[in-house]
């Protein structure tokens, strides 16, 4: 009888310091996602804040990796052919497949032109900075508006032609930094 009772006795304090042990292992456990949260979030801020500071520099591309269309098809594309590039006044917007020729000889069409109305808006530490531009390309008859946010690690783009949208997502570098190289469009494709 007393060996029973030692035994339970034993039985339980051995689960009390087992359950003790694993209530600290999840806290720590807890504790460390937090702290991977807030690394994330603190590295989306600088990523934020290092765009925003290209933007206001007018020295920004956009390297597009998604476009979605007016319809809504989602389609991955190659951000050595699609991005948009601002350069001080000079902006280009290059869409393309790099199977095809294309107009631009990059499988696609490239607008390119002078940058008419620049304007930046923020939204708030965490909801993102934003910029409306506005501008004329010989590749188009319209004025052509493109919308670019910034929000945590990824950039944003909806490029409006008239009846022509498209939304574009991708990753940021400054233009001056970046190995891109426009195209541009010629008049009977590969002919100059």
């Amino acid at each position: 009888m007393r060996r029973a009772i030692v035994l339970m006795m034993l039985g339980a304090f051995t689960f009390v310091g087992l359950n003790a042990q694993v209530q600290t292992e999840e806290k720590s456990k807890r504790e460390i996602r937090k702290e991977k949260r807030e690394e994330r979030r603190a590295a989306a801020i600088a990523h934020q804040e290092k765009a925003f500071e290209a933007i206001k520099d007018k020295d920004f591309v956009l390297r597009t990796d998604m476009i979605t269309t007016k319809w809504g098809r989602t389609i991955p594309v190659v951000n050595s052919v699609n991005f948009v590039r601002i350069d001080g006044d000079d902006i280009a917007v290059q869409f393309g497949d790099p199977i095809n020729i294309g107009l631009n000889g990059a499988g696609g069409v490239t607008y390119q032109g002078k940058i008419q109305q620049y304007e930046i808006f923020e939204r708030g530490k965490d909801k993102g900075v934003g910029v409306r531009i506005n501008f004329n390309s010989p590749a188009s008859i319209n004025l052509i508006t493109l919308y670019i946010e910034i929000s945590g690690e990824y950039v944003k783009g909806q490029f409006n032609d008239g009846p022509n949208r498209l939304s574009m997502r991708g990753n940021f570098e400054r233009a001056s930094e970046s190995t891109i190289m426009v195209n541009s469009n010629r008049r009977i494709g590969l002919v100059n």
